[in-house]
């Protein structure tokens, strides 16, 4: 699985007016001609989103408030992965259709996290398949 998912470092550019994070810029591998949606999240302390896979939709997400622990599953290859995403350290976690993901924030984060993503497709309840990686 690690050779078809991978994080992509961010900038995060700081002012005396506030800050800006790109976290799609067009460059990226594997975007695809056709607008997918570009969507925010937010999960309180202790809170799971996500536990789903998608068969046709390729998803990229990027922390931009607090931190969390993401869980992965290649549904092809039976991998599993875990890894943490944090906003203090800004990176675009790409990941693949065909592989599970799930996000929850720290019980003891005071802030649970915010991230931003971008799907390939525009959403179709028929592409999410639920896949419980973290149990709410």
């Amino acid at each position: 699985m690690t050779k078809k998912i991978h994080t992509i470092p961010r900038n995060h550019v700081s002012d005396a007016r506030g800050w800006l994070l790109k976290v799609i810029s067009g460059d990226e591998e594997n975007l695809t001609a056709s607008q997918g949606e570009v969507y925010v999240v937010f999960a309180e302390p202790g809170a799971t989103r996500g536990n789903h896979f998608h068969r046709l939709a390729d998803e990229w997400f990027t922390v931009i408030q607090g931190k969390c622990n993401v869980s992965l599953y290649d549904i092809e290859e039976n991998q599993y992965l875990e890894m943490l995403l944090s906003a203090d350290e800004p990176q675009t976690l790409y990941v693949p259709a065909g592989v599970a993901h799930a996000f929850r924030a720290p019980s003891d984060s005071p802030e649970g996290f915010t991230l931003v993503a971008y799907s390939s497709r525009q959403y179709d309840s028929s592409d999410t398949i639920a896949r419980t990686l973290i149990s709410s």
